[in-house]
């Protein structure tokens, strides 16, 4: 079996390729109803397993922070990322929430760019 790199996976937000960010950080949730009993142990009905939150951090320039900016607005983006359980791709639709940018300290003075940002948001599935 031919081993391949996170370079042979990019990231795809829709069908732009994304760099790869600074964190990603998955937190698989489980979507479940609980109700006490009259005898009073919990009754678990699990509605949903693997419920996507992905937690994401970049440091950018403007164009990269503008291009973020928009996919914020969007009401969904389908996502395509390498997944570590099948060591293949894996494509959800999500929406991004928590949308955060930050001019880091004393980039406003560069000249090639309009400040280098702290971009960070996350990525919840439907």
């Amino acid at each position: 079996m031919s081993r391949h790199s996170m370079v042979d996976f990019p990231l795809y937000f829709d069908s732009t390729v994304m760099p790869q960010p600074h964190t990603w950080t998955e937190t698989s949730n489980v979507v479940e109803t609980v109700n006490k009993t009259e005898a009073g142990t919990d009754q678990v009905d699990v509605v949903r397993l693997d419920k996507l939150t992905i937690s994401v951090e970049y440091g950018c320039t403007d164009d990269l922070a503008r291009t973020l900016k928009a996919f914020s607005k969007q009401n969904s983006i389908v996502v395509k990322y390498y997944d570590i359980e099948t060591d293949d791709y894996k494509q959800r639709t999500m929406r991004m929430r928590k949308f955060s940018v930050a001019l880091v300290q004393h980039s406003n003075e560069l000249l090639a760019v309009r400040g280098v940002w702290r971009v960070s948001f996350d990525l919840e599935e439907f």
